[in-house]
């Protein structure tokens, strides 16, 4: 294991400091979060705007499922966006030197 540095804050907070290139690798990470999520949104929504668009697809059972998993999964998909900015901006807005 790798010896760590912490140094106290003003605050009387501990912080790590890590290196520029670890912070990088971590937001490069973290687009590809969010693409993900882009990815899962957009296909998902486009399936349940499908599904509700046309009326032989709504009155069958089973497309009615297929809606409610495609609900779901869209709406993960936004968790994953809003989750991979949040992270980035606090990674980006962080004080460690």
């Amino acid at each position: 294991m790798s010896n760590l540095t912490y140094i106290n804050r003003s605050d009387g907070q501990t912080e790590l400091l890590v290196s520029q290139t670890v912070k990088d690798s971590l937001v490069k990470n973290l687009y590809i979060y969010s693409a993900e999520g882009l990815i899962l949104a957009v296909v998902n929504f486009s399936v349940l705007f499908t599904i509700l668009f046309y009326t032989i697809l709504r009155t069958q059972k089973e497309f009615i499922i297929v809606s409610g998993l495609s609900l779901v999964n869209g709406c993960h998909g936004v968790a994953l966006i809003v989750a991979a900015v949040g992270r980035i901006c606090l990674i980006e807005s962080g004080n460690g030197k």
